[in-house]
């Protein structure tokens, strides 16, 4: 059970005012709508770049990718060009769930991405996206497991993604985001009686993979929605209708606790996908060992395999153990073999949304080829011709800024994050692998949404004050405002800021900040490897369908 001053924070992966504010208008979300008039709710700026990975990394410490070092799915190594897959374990510090169970607070968080492998907390953890399956110890403690799927056996952490809509149809896919939310809301309510908490915290991925694959649909402003029939507009509006059902569920089981609804990043529509490597490929940054006929090759095989998957032949002609190598070769495709390092400067590392370009710097890298004094000059170069690239469709610019990491991230681990990071203007994927030597592609079937940096917070009773005016928060926040609400000193360490004016009636805080010496260490090695080659090849499959890849 939950008290009056407990915490309940419900993640809304990807949620956006832009999409949710025109349904509370239509009434399709009556609670939401209830706990914005009643509460104070704005922006919540993502991390940079607005991935999962980073964003929940940043939720979790309270800190910028500079101190917990995580930036996307895939972590670069130095002296390798080779990346690893990121776990829990590649959080450097300690997380929300560590400090409040060093306070002795009970806490359960469900499903949050980036806490598989799961953590030792005060209470009870069930990691999120990043899973590989149920089939693996995916609960704190490991007897939780059992008795969850004893009470859900088909308990689903993360939902179908995107791409199988070809195979599925829209229907069925929308359904199966149905079941998941409601297999969570059931799961909420049984463990919320399992104890007494005083931080509860439950996160829905399906919003994110629906706005993937349905923006243009679930958009009422969107140009292609017509193309829809009227029944699965009508399907993708109930989705939102039933997730704010289960809301208002979850709202009233919390009974007096402080409620918080927030995402981990905004979306909107996406229109085209650009590929930067061969981008670098073509100014000279960058050489190659394969021929472009050889790339061609490629890249007709890849799209053979995608047809096998339209007419689920895959599945029926192919080995048992295809899926495990289809995995392999996704990898293999992300760690760009094809690329002549001792003669490239520059490269666009394997990731999504934004992109993170590592210099190949001597001294840093195994076959380094950039010196110290041609660094500054290179990446002065490079962000001057980003900016300048153009779409030929439009004539409008493809990037809106580019950061020298240094203007966005402090902290320890800033020396191991990308050297720039390119941000694309609305709608544009930047791709980092090859796709034959194409520049520009349309959008894949399946996927209409991306990521955007606007995110949402709505807090809402308990110990939260009403707010008409809608403010801009960042995410790193969320975590010092959990703190404060729940008595605990906010650490000098944390990059965020208490919400005073939503915590306190007279805007001031009533105690200081305790200042330690330095961040914490994590209690892990963050290039400790925690799945199995199969279970690896499963994630890395699930990210290459959500686009992310």
């Amino acid at each position: 059970m939950l008290n009056k001053d407990s915490v309940f924070v419900i993640g809304l992966d990807g949620g956006t005012f832009n999409l949710l504010h025109p349904l509370m208008d239509a009434d399709i979300m009556p609670n939401l709508q209830h706990l914005v008039k009643t509460g104070s709710s704005g922006l919540l700026r993502s991390a940079i770049p607005p991935v999962t990975g980073p964003a929940w990394a940043s939720f979790q410490t309270g800190t910028n990718p500079g101190k917990h070092g995580v930036v996307d799915f895939l972590r670069y190594q130095p002296g390798s060009y080779e990346p690893a897959l990121i776990n829990s374990k590649a959080i450097q510090g300690q997380t929300l769930w560590k400090i409040l169970s060093e306070h002795e607070r009970r806490i359960c968080v469900i499903n949050v991405p980036l806490t598989y492998p799961p953590q030792s907390v005060r209470g009870y953890l069930i990691s999120g996206f990043l899973t590989p399956s149920i089939d693996v110890s995916f609960t704190h403690p490991p007897e939780l497991r059992r008795r969850l799927l004893n009470y859900i056996p088909d308990y689903p952490i993360v939902p179908m993604v995107p791409m199988e809509i070809a195979t599925s149809g829209l229907d069925q896919f929308v359904k199966r985001l149905l079941h998941t939310i409601w297999q969570r809301r059931k799961a909420t309510a049984w463990l919320i009686e399992q104890g007494s908490w005083d931080f509860f915290m439950v996160h829905f991925q399906a919003t994110d993979v629906l706005q993937h694959a349905l923006w243009d649909c679930a958009d009422f402003a969107h140009p292609n929605r017509a193309k829809y029939l009227p029944s699965e507009q009508a399907l993708v509006r109930q989705f939102y209708h039933e997730l704010d059902q289960i809301i208002g569920d979850l709202v009233q089981l919390a009974g007096d606790a402080s409620i918080i609804v927030m995402s981990d990043h905004g979306f909107g529509p996406a229109r085209k996908r650009v590929y930067l490597n061969q981008w670098l490929v073509n100014h000279g940054y960058m050489a190659l060992t394969a021929s472009k006929s050889w790339m061609r090759i490629q890249a007709g095989f890849e799209g053979l395999v995608k047809k096998l998957d339209v007419f689920d032949l895959r599945r029926r002609w192919l080995p048992k153990d295809f899926k495990r190598e289809r995995g392999r070769l996704i990898r293999r495709l992300t760690q760009t073999p094809w690329i002549d390092w001792a003669r490239t400067r520059a490269s666009v590392f394997s990731g999504s949304t934004f992109g993170n370009l590592y210099v190949n710097r001597v001294g840093r890298d195994s076959l380094g080829m950039v010196t110290e004094s041609e660094y500054e000059r290179l990446r002065a170069e490079l962000i001057e011709c980003f900016q300048a690239l153009i779409d030929p469709d439009t004539d409008q610019p493809v990037v809106d800024q580019v950061y020298r990491r240094e203007e966005v991230y402090t902290g320890p681990m800033v020396a191991e994050l990308p050297d720039l990071i390119i941000r694309p203007c609305g709608g544009y994927l930047l791709e980092t692998r090859f796709k034959g030597d194409r520049l520009f592609d349309p959008m894949p079937q399946g996927l209409t949404g991306m990521h955007r940096m606007d995110g949402i917070y709505i807090l809402s009773g308990g110990h939260f004050t009403a707010q008409s005016q809608q403010r801009t928060a960042d995410i790193v926040d969320l975590a010092a405002t959990i703190l404060y609400s729940l008595g605990i000193p906010v650490p000098e360490w944390m990059d965020g800021r208490v919400l005073a004016e939503t915590v306190c009636p007279t805007g001031q805080l009533l105690n200081e900040r305790v200042i330690l010496d330095k961040q914490p260490a994590a209690d892990h090695d963050a290039h400790t490897q925690s799945y199995s080659a199969e279970d690896e090849a499963q994630v890395m499959e699930r990210l290459h369908g959500l686009g992310y890849l």
